[in-house]
């Protein structure tokens, strides 16, 4: 390895972020609702303090969001129905071995037959054509060491994602909703800058819903969710030398994000999302839902 493509190698601060500021590849599925509001200016603000982002690498405004349900992300168990559609999967692959085995046993025969055919196989294929060796359609799929196909797992989160997709399209009558924040201090003490999000009754209730919907299809509560807004991961530890003067700017920040806010968050519906990363959040019309 030379030394020009040692540099390149990124060095994970966690599982979201590079040392380096950068964000790693980590992804998932999930259920999210995105910001409505131009809130570009507070990325700025993270973006231009020297001291912020020495240690927080900003997120892009155009990935705001709330989280309504996690459904799954890097490193998780498998949800528990994947178990029972793997099972499905490999039946249905058992099934399709043993019909290709006796395919092939059959050709076999007829070749065979042909072979032994006193005026020779041509003789014997023009009189019996149907039984000319053909390809076997569509080739078995293997499995891997771990015993899944690659194709399994896709198969899997189409259909589970568009079935989430479906309950956030057909169960909620909401186009976008407004929200109150509630900043945090002292965020030294967490991976991360965020602020909280506050719902309205009506609000909070059609989004419960629409959870315990999605914790029935998926197999789990997603237990613990606070409502919140994150706007950058830490990258880097703060020194004790340091954690007054990061913490001070906090509070500007904080400052700004109130007046920004003062007349709430609006943010779209919820839709099925997945990601590679903690930067970007795709949906329907991104690639296979």
């Amino acid at each position: 390895m030379t030394r020009d493509s040692m540099s390149n190698i990124k060095t994970p601060y966690n599982k979201k972020v590079n040392t380096d500021g950068t964000y790693r590849d980590f992804y998932g599925y999930t259920t999210v609702s995105m910001a409505k509001d131009n809130l570009s200016s507070i990325e700025k603000f993270i973006t231009d303090s020297e001291i912020l982002s020495k240690y927080y690498a900003p997120l892009p405004s155009s990935s705001y969001h709330m989280t309504v349900f996690n459904v799954w992300c890097q490193n998780q168990e498998n949800l528990p129905v994947f178990k029972k559609f793997l099972n499905e999967m490999k039946r249905k692959l058992e099934k399709k071995k043993e019909k290709s085995i006796l395919f092939e046993e059959r050709q076999q025969m007829y070749e065979d037959m042909a072979n032994k055919y006193c005026d020779g196989p041509d003789t014997y294929y023009s009189k019996y054509p149907e039984r000319k060796r053909k390809e076997v359609s569509g080739d078995v799929v293997p499995l891997t060491s771990e015993g899944v196909c690659p194709r399994f797992c896709v198969d899997f989160w189409i259909q589970v994602m568009s079935k989430v997709d479906e309950l956030c399209i057909q169960g909620l009558h909401i186009q976008e909703f407004n929200t109150s924040v509630l900043t945090r201090d002292n965020c030294t003490k967490r991976g991360g800058l965020s602020v909280g999000i506050i719902l309205d009754k009506e609000t909070s209730d059609i989004l419960t819903d629409l959870r315990n919907k999605i914790s029935k299809h998926v197999g789990h509560g997603d237990d613990g969710l606070i409502p919140h807004m994150t706007l950058a991961y830490r990258y880097k530890d703060i020194p004790k030398s340091e954690i007054e003067c990061v913490n001070k700017e906090i509070e500007n920040l904080n400052k700004h994000i109130t007046e920004v806010s003062k007349n709430g968050i609006t943010f779209y519906k919820p839709f099925a999302s997945w990601f590679g990363n903690m930067v970007e959040y795709l949906g329907r019309k991104d690639l296979f839902f």
